[in-house]
């Protein structure tokens, strides 16, 4: 697969009040088309930061940034999802999945039908005239994943999207998503605390560790897709859930 998004010898460092903090520090990765990458670490090591970096919101230290195998623009074909929905409560559903488009100068009535195309397939059909507090907690979800698909048309950045839903819906989302995305043609970059989350959704994990110096090191998943929902029950599930879990608390360890 090509490479989409490649990190080259990126650093990023911010000033506070009382001292310097490095987030990364000549960093390399990349993200290949039409793959699920996920990327795990503990609280505080700057995940959203290397999200934002992707999204073109933060600028490197130093280091550049390469889409599409040079220094593109991303505008309209990397789209960022936050951890909350942000669903704009004046507008429909069908009105807040079509803002991106509108953003993009699609006239109103072609950005809307556009919408209406992918409802289906979103679990939205019945719903395209209700307003978000109409809406359960994963199904504002799935209003902000055909919002954040249809303004990326590349790549689709995640910040931790199924934190704030209750370990049911949060399941639902996960078979959802995973059974879904490669119909999209995007690839995904996901950030997450759940590591099996990200085993069970990801081609490959990048784990992070504070203070990132290098590359991230990788896991490469080994399961075939489509996956099935008992996974995480398998012995090869959770030997690899294992693995992941002590190079996190290992790396804690080592830094302090």
């Amino acid at each position: 697969m090509a490479t989409l998004l490649k990190f080259d010898n990126i650093s990023f460092t911010y000033d506070s009040e009382r001292e310097r903090t490095t987030i990364l520090s000549q960093h390399d990765c990349e993200i290949k088309e039409n793959e699920f990458v996920s990327l795990v670490g503990l609280s505080g090591c700057g995940k959203s930061t290397v999200v934002k970096l992707m999204a073109g919101l933060y600028q490197p230290t130093s280091g550049e940034i390469e889409f599409n195998g040079g220094a593109n623009e991303r505008l309209g074909h990397v789209s960022l999802m936050p951890q909350q929905d942000m669903l704009m409560p004046w507008r429909t559903i069908t009105e807040n999945a079509a803002l991106p488009l509108e953003i993009q100068g699609v006239r109103i009535k072609e950005a809307e039908q556009q919408v209406h195309e992918y409802l289906p397939s979103f679990g939205l059909e019945g719903v395209a005239q209700a307003f978000p507090d109409q809406l359960s907690g994963g199904m504002r979800q799935r209003v902000s994943f055909l919002r954040a698909m249809l303004g990326g048309h590349h790549l689709l950045l995640l910040d931790e999207p199924f934190s704030a839903l209750d370990a049911f819906t949060r399941r639902e989302m996960q078979l959802w998503l995973t059974d879904t995305w490669q119909e999209w043609g995007r690839s995904i970059f996901l950030i997450t605390h759940d590591i099996e989350e990200a085993i069970f959704l990801s081609d490959r994990i990048f784990i992070m560790e504070k203070g990132q110096t290098g590359p991230f090191q990788e896991i490469v998943v080994p399961f075939e897709r489509p996956r099935p929902n008992n996974l995480h029950l398998t012995k090869e599930f959770i030997e690899l859930r294992s693995k992941i879990t002590e190079l996190l608390f290992k790396k804690e360890t080592n830094e302090k």
